[in-house]
């Protein structure tokens, strides 16, 4: 299976000092995992096999064989996808959020 959820310092501790200061609560990450007569089963982290520790806002079942460039892929969707939500969000704000953690009003760019 592949998943994708909203990573934060609740569900993968250590994340939420990078997030943080650039103004980020989540973000999109995928995972992947197994699911076998209705249990999922996780063995990335030392408790193996247990169920995924997150909330899904995304499932799909994949193969073996699309684990590496298929999950890359659809990890890319949401990204972008998250990402223009965003400056959609900022634009109907008023304002833009840079790369650089920049906040620039509109009305500046109308001067």
């Amino acid at each position: 299976m592949l998943g994708i959820y909203e990573m934060n310092e609740a569900n993968t501790t250590g994340v939420g000092s990078v997030l943080n200061p650039n103004g980020l609560d989540t973000i999109p990450e995928a995972h992947c995992y197994l699911s076998y007569n209705n249990n999922y089963y996780d063995f990335t982290r030392r408790e193996s096999p247990i169920e995924p520790q997150f909330e899904f806002i995304h499932e799909e079942e994949i193969t073996p064989e699309q684990i590496s460039e298929y999950k890359t892929q659809r990890h890319k969707f949401f990204m972008e996808e998250w990402l223009k939500s965003i400056i959609c969000l900022g634009q109907k704000m008023g304002f833009v959020i840079l790369p650089t953690n920049t906040i620039l009003d509109y009305s500046q760019l109308r001067k």
